[in-house]
């Protein structure tokens, strides 16, 4: 079981961690801890860009302490423990909880724990020590930025990899190199020439100037090539010298501007995908049978129905079921309206007696006024109150005789019937297999098959509005390499032949 441990860790690959376990060994030692007792974490990990869950060191430290009797943590400096002071807290919670010992050496030697009781003292410096660290690494970053970005106004070029076609001075400048760049300008003027993609690399595919690229990436490393800017020097960060004149650019621009486009999908779009299910399981479709299957491993049977008779059925179905929600959706408009227009006619009648009564109104104080009864004032007041209201009236007379016109024209049957007829006949007329799927998701749930015998099958459609699941019921035969559809009713004493009514989709 381990009593201490020695915490180390450096940023990256290039640095090593020897140094801080010398450091740490002899005052673990001196504190009375043989090399079995002591535990050595190593990671090689930013403290800055890692936050505690991501810190693999901290993922061990804490390992460690819950499964052994961890008396210390030795560590060189509390940066190497945390440049974060969220992170670094959250360590010092743990280890006050667990009553183990924080000894940091640099730049003066610090313990958490003194004779067996908590140093308020040197968590305090701990903590000022930690806030130096995360300056530091906010100032180091700042500078780094800085750098850069004064580097790159100097014409210096602060990434890792040049384009191609360039190389780089010791004052990290980007010059012409000469092999790649009259690479670069072959490859324009190819291309303007009238060579292909496939050409040019067939050119360049084993001269060594596009190493590890096989014939599709580096045919794409070329059209790259004669996209980039970079190559009239017109680079958006940096400073690159122009390899390729800019008329001749723009002329390349427009050959591949006017490249062949790609030819549409030819990908089929199946009406009834993942809605026919057979013994609860879904049919999926299958392009080189033209058909939709199930297989049953159980009992070792296949069942398909072709492509072509049920997505022609469904998109049958699914336009007269809509064409049946739009008709009942127009009765219940009809009754909507009916009922509105009994509440207009009710209003316009009591209207005209408003009007009527405010006409006598304006009589009765004619009558006053002109025998003296009321005062000029009180007459001009009364007279022009009259008025408004009679003009108010009328307005909303008039308001109402509109709607009571377009209600009576709503409740026109004809209207009612051919909007109905013309919704079905338009939705079968469409042909988009986008929009055709759409119509069939939006009127039909579920298509249900069940098979009756070898080559026949019941095929039910429930909808997604349940007054439209009528009684009837269709069936599906193969005899052969012919196929017979038929739609029994409810009483199973009309049929009727619905075979050779389908589209022929695939």
């Amino acid at each position: 079981m381990y009593k201490a441990i020695l915490f180390c860790r450096v940023s990256s690959d290039k640095q090593t961690l020897d140094r801080q376990i010398t450091d740490l060994t002899p005052v673990a030692s001196r504190d009375g801890y043989t090399d079995s007792d002591i535990k050595v974490i190593q990671h090689k990990e930013s403290a800055t860009k890692n936050d505690i869950y991501n810190r693999k060191s901290i993922r061990e430290l804490t390992e460690l302490i819950e499964s052994n009797p961890i008396e210390a943590v030795y560590v060189t400096e509390i940066s190497r423990l945390a440049r974060r002071n969220d992170v670094l807290y959250q360590v010092l919670s743990l280890l006050e909880s667990k009553k183990i010992c924080l000894v940091v050496l640099q730049p003066v030697e610090l313990r958490t724990i003194r004779n067996g009781k908590p140093n308020p003292e040197a968590m305090l410096i701990i903590q000022f020590f930690s806030y130096l660290a995360v300056s530091e690494s906010q100032i180091k970053v700042e500078r780094q930025k800085s750098g850069i970005k004064q580097k790159t106004l100097e014409g210096c070029i602060t990434t890792s990899k040049l384009k191609f076609g360039y190389s780089r001075t010791p004052d990290n400048k980007a010059i012409e190199n000469k092999e790649e760049a009259e690479a670069v300008r072959d490859i324009f003027d190819m291309y303007l020439n009238g060579s292909t993609i496939g050409q040019i690399w067939q050119k360049y595919d084993h001269t060594g100037l596009f190493p590890m690229l096989k014939r599709p990436s580096g045919e794409g490393r070329i059209i790259k090539i004669l996209k980039d800017v970079t190559y009239i020097g017109q680079h958006k960060k940096y400073q690159y010298p122009q390899l390729v004149d800019v008329d001749l650019f723009s002329s390349v621009q427009e050959r591949l501007a006017s490249r062949v486009v790609r030819k549409e999908s030819t990908k089929v779009v199946y009406f009834c995908k993942n809605i026919i299910k057979i013994f609860g399981r879904t049919m999926t479709p299958q392009l080189d049978k033209k058909s939709y299957m199930y297989d049953d491993r159980v009992n070792r049977k296949r069942y398909s129905i072709n492509v072509n008779v049920i997505d022609s059925l469904a998109k049958n179905n699914a336009c007269e079921a809509l064409a049946s929600m739009n008709n009942k959706n127009a009765q219940e408009g009809r009754k909507r309206a009916s009922e509105g227009l009994k509440t207009v006619n009710m209003k316009l009648s009591q209207i005209d007696g408003i009007v009527n009564s405010l006409n006598k109104e304006k009589e009765r104080l004619n009558d006053m006024f002109q025998k003296g009864r009321i005062k000029e004032s009180d007459y001009d007041f009364k007279y022009i109150k009259v008025e408004e209201e009679i003009e108010h009236t009328l307005k909303e007379k008039e308001e109402l005789q509109n709607t009571q016109l377009q209600l009576k024209n709503m409740l026109s049957q004809d209207s009612f019937k051919l909007g109905s007829v013309r919704d079905y006949y338009s939705m079968m007329d469409i042909t988009d297999p986008i929009e055709v799927q759409k119509l069939v998701r939006e009127a039909v749930k579920c298509i249900k098959v069940n098979p009756i015998d070898k080559g026949r099958f019941r095929i039910e459609f429930d909808y997604h509005d349940q007054t439209l699941n009528r009684g009837y019921w269709y069936e599906y035969i193969v005899r052969g390499c012919k196929i017979y559809l038929y739609r029994h009713y409810a009483d199973d004493l009309e049929v009727e032949d619905f075979s050779n009514t389908w589209e022929k989709r695939i």
